[in-house]
C-alpha cells in the first residue's frame, strides 16, 4: 500500500479502495482532531507512512496544547492561592484594628467615667464614642 492513484480528483490506494484524505481542509480535520485528543476515529491513515506522520503529531500535540495548559492552569491555581492569603490577612488584620479599637474605646469611657467621679460631675461621653443599635452593637453610655 506504498503508492496510489488520481482518477478524476479521487485520491485511490494502489489496492483500490478510496483515501479518506481527498483535500487538504481533510487533512487539516484530522491534524486538528488529534492535537486536541478528541479522536473522533472518522478519518484515520491507513498507510504506514501516514500511521507514522500521525504518531508523531501525537507526541507532538503534548507541546503544542497539554503543556501549555498545565502551565495556565499551575499559575491560575498560584494566583488563587496567593489571592486566599492575602484575604485572610486582610481579616485578621481587621479583627485585630477593631479590637484595638474596641479597647481604646472603653479606656477612654473609663477614663470619662474616673474623672467624673473625681470631681463629682457627670461627663457625657463625645457622640463618636457612642455606638448605635443599628450598627448592630449596644449602645454604650453612661446614665
Amino acid at each position: 500500500m506504498a503508492g496510489g492513484y488520481i482518477e478524476g480528483d479521487v485520491w485511490y490506494y494502489s489496492d483500490g479502495t478510496r483515501s479518506p484524505f481527498q483535500s487538504v481542509a481533510d487533512c487539516f480535520w484530522l491534524l486538528i482532531v488529534t492535537m486536541t485528543t478528541v479522536g473522533y476515529g472518522d478519518v484515520v491513515p491507513i498507510t504506514l507512512q501516514g500511521k507514522l506522520v500521525m504518531s508523531s503529531v501525537m507526541i507532538l500535540s503534548l507541546f503544542i496544547i497539554a503543556f501549555p495548559l498545565c502551565m495556565i492552569t499551575m499559575q491560575y491555581s498560584q494566583c488563587a492561592r496567593d489571592f486566599a492569603d492575602e484575604k485572610a490577612t486582610h481579616a485578621k488584620t481587621a479583627k485585630r484594628l477593631r479590637a484595638r479599637f474596641q479597647r481604646a474605646r472603653l479606656e477612654r469611657l473609663q477614663s470619662l467615667i474616673v474623672e467624673g467621679a473625681e470631681t463629682g460631675r457627670r461627663k457625657k461621653p463625645p457622640i463618636s464614642m457612642m455606638r448605635s443599635k443599628s450598627a448592630g452593637n449596644l449602645m454604650v453610655g453612661i446614665k
